[in-house]
């Protein structure tokens, strides 16, 4: 009976990029704040720019426990990741792909 709860628990058990669920949310914050357009494609755009040049963080942890997982990325790497963020907005802002 306990290799059953072991193996469901197993599959709860997911390998997730930290970095990208925090410029996911920060980039959904910020894009509201830069009198741009807020569309899906325009949001992820600046997702993907922002990621692209950032260093991955990968962790594993069980779904929905991400939240307490964010919070190993130190105050010096969020300062960097939220500066990435605003130019990877800026980006998407003066040349839109829609």
């Amino acid at each position: 009976m306990s290799s059953v709860s072991a193996k469901k628990s197993d599959k709860d058990y997911v390998l997730v990029n930290i970095v990208e669920a925090v410029v996911r949310e920060k980039t959904r914050e910020l894009i509201k704040t830069m009198d741009m357009c807020c569309c899906e494609v325009c949001y992820l755009n600046a997702c993907a720019i922002a990621l692209n040049s950032l260093k991955q963080l990968y962790v594993t942890t069980y779904k929905g426990a991400l939240l307490s997982k964010i919070s190993t990325i130190g105050v010096g790497y969020q300062a960097v990741l939220t500066c990435e963020i605003i130019k990877a907005l800026m980006i998407v802002k003066a040349s839109p792909r829609h």
